[in-house]
């Protein structure tokens, strides 16, 4: 069996005022990066977005996001005209160059996991990585 490694803990996050050109704070923490993961992942993401706060629309140039909601309310918009709601729970999928922002709706933190993912289009142009060997 190999051994789990904890990464990181969403702990000592950091605020960002405005994110994407947003507003009110979102606290942040990245928890791993594709260099410390076997597969064409980006990253691994913490995000809190405090009451009447949210990003701006925006878009991932380089990534597909998978966004899981693990408490709270937001209002997640879409290539501008397209919205809906997510709950503790889902689970959404933003695609490559797919304008998105988020807005907490609610009264509490919205806090969600953020995995950025590298699309094929991407992967075929990056240079090939490989992270730490894993032990046997």
């Amino acid at each position: 069996m190999k051994d789990a490694v904890m990464v990181a803990r969403p702990d000592g996050l950091t605020e960002v005022y405005r994110m994407h050109g947003g507003f009110g704070v979102i606290e942040w923490k990245r928890m791993a990066v594709g260099e410390m993961l076997f597969g064409d992942w980006q990253s691994v993401d913490y995000n809190q977005i405090k009451p009447d706060a949210g990003s701006a629309d925006h878009i991932q140039s380089r990534t597909e996001e998978i966004w899981y909601m693990v408490s709270g309310q937001a209002e997640i918009c879409f290539d501008g005209d397209q919205v809906c709601e997510m709950r503790p729970g889902d689970l959404l999928i933003t695609p490559q160059y797919g304008r998105h922002g988020a807005t907490n709706i609610g009264q509490e933190d919205v806090e969600m996991l953020v995995i950025e993912v590298f699309p094929k289009s991407v992967i075929d142009v990056l240079p090939k990585h490989k992270p730490t060997e894993a032990k046997d």
